[in-house]
């Protein structure tokens, strides 16, 4: 059902998959691993989040994603 909303089942498994640990940052290879997709689609997903505000992303030695918190306007409580 998710996936219809989103569009993309790719950002769905990362979503999941961040959710899972919210707490801590993953590499692309961890995720790539729990996924299951194309390196393209993931890059490409994980681009989008980004840009959305859903995942931080950290640059130590290579690259790093956490889930945000808070990060988007559904999830912010009606002033």
């Amino acid at each position: 059902m998710i996936e219809n909303i989103i569009g993309n089942k790719v950002m769905v498994r990362i979503l999941r998959f961040l959710y899972l640990s919210p707490n801590r940052y993953f590499s692309f290879l961890e995720i790539e691993r729990f996924v299951g997709a194309g390196r393209a689609g993931i890059v490409s997903a994980l681009h989008k989040l980004e840009y959305y505000g859903l995942v931080y992303t950290e640059k130590k030695g290579g690259k790093r994603y956490k889930l945000k918190k808070r990060s988007c306007a559904l999830c912010k409580p009606n002033k």
